[in-house]
């Protein structure tokens, strides 16, 4: 294949998109742009949702051919949490999709340090709720929620029969204790803020208070109620955060739980093993949401050379990419209909070395 890059200043600047090429078949219903077998828009946004956890870059900076830009956690989360959504095209059962997803560097939910982690772990876990591309938020473990009328105690309702990827019972017990772990100041958790709205939690992670202080008790097997602060009607979206996703009674400071050989989630998918740079996730049976329509990904952390030409070899079946490929793959007559851009939720700032003149100077 002879490719020409074509460069085109600007095309990523407004929307702050980021693009992924995809291969095919699929087909979803909707016409592709061209004759030929390249998956529409659509397939591409759900097999993104469902497998890499959101369309945004990762924070992990690639060569030339794979630039990757820091995207904030809660934009990761919007477009994450659709996994599971039906309709992907048909694909044979039993045909890994490989993806380019950056080095494995935890598989602790409590310890997420940048966006190829939340990609990941988003397919490991499962928390009470999810959100959907649209930031809408919808049930996950939880069934239903009841909020007390001054806003600051939220009960939520367990699905029946939750298990984790082992088989053993997945109940409101762990979800408290999960979110105790992530509060402990001995786990040296990344985001434990993200409860701080909870009662005690900031106590609890800043040493000062107990494990009995923080607002979280579970009465019965499926029954958890949380006491905040303050009423925050943004709760429920706080509780589709990876870090509060629910992790097996055998976590311990340790790291032994969560390798690929001892993994046990609650997840679409299981850590199955890991070898090279290759780890290799099966789809859970148990997993309480719809069950995943590919039964396995290959969840590759580096390959040689460009990943543009590993997925025009065929070697790939998934990969993000940088604006700067994505201005010519845009005008390549064969990548092009295989490419998909998305707008995604970001945030920016402006820092100032306040060390230096003229911001040394408050006045």
């Amino acid at each position: 294949m002879n490719w020409r890059r074509v460069r085109v200043p600007g095309v990523c600047a407004r929307n702050r998109c980021s693009w992924v090429a995809c291969t095919g078949p699929y087909t979803t219903g909707r016409a592709s742009p061209t004759p030929r077998a390249a998956p529409a828009p659509r397939a591409v946004l759900r097999l993104l949702a469902l497998l890499v956890a959101s369309c945004m870059p990762t924070a992990s900076p690639r060569r030339e051919g794979l630039r990757r830009v820091a995207a904030p956690l809660a934009a990761l989360i919007l477009l994450a949490s659709v996994t599971g959504l039906q309709g992907l095209p048909a694909r044979a059962a039993d045909a890994p999709l490989r993806y380019l997803g950056g080095a494995v560097k935890t598989l602790d939910p409590a310890r997420i340090s940048d966006a190829a982690d939340v990609q990941l772990l988003l397919q490991l876990y499962a928390g009470l709720t999810r959100l959907d591309e649209e930031g809408r938020v919808y049930p996950s473990l939880a069934r239903s929620w009841d909020v007390a009328g001054d806003g600051r105690t939220y009960t939520f309702h367990l699905r029946s029969g939750l298990r984790f990827s082992d088989g053993s019972p997945l109940e409101a017990s762990d979800v408290r204790r999960s979110w105790l772990r992530l509060l402990d100041p001995g786990v040296h958790a990344t985001a434990p803020d993200v409860l701080n709205v909870i009662v005690g939690a900031s106590e609890r992670a800043s040493g000062a208070g107990s494990e009995a202080a923080v607002g979280v008790q579970a009465p019965d097997a499926n029954t958890l109620v949380v006491h905040l602060r303050h009423p925050a009607s943004y709760f429920t979206a706080i509780t589709a955060t990876p870090s509060t996703f629910v992790v097996p009674r055998t976590a311990t400071a340790s790291d032994t739980w969560q390798t690929a050989n001892h993994f046990i989630g609650s997840g679409p998918y299981v850590a199955n093993s890991q070898s090279g740079t290759t780890l290799v996730m099966k789809a859970n049976p148990d997993y309480a949401g719809t069950p995943p329509p590919i039964q396995e990904v290959d969840w590759i952390t580096d390959i040689d050379g460009d990943a543009v030409t590993a997925y025009a070899d065929s070697k790939l079946d998934l990969v993000q990419i940088g604006g700067s490929d994505a201005t010519w793959i845009a005008y390549d007559h064969e990548l092009g209909p295989a490419l998909h851009r998305a707008a995604a939720l970001s945030v920016e700032y402006i820092g100032f070395d306040t060390r230096h003149a003229p911001f040394d100077n408050p006045k």
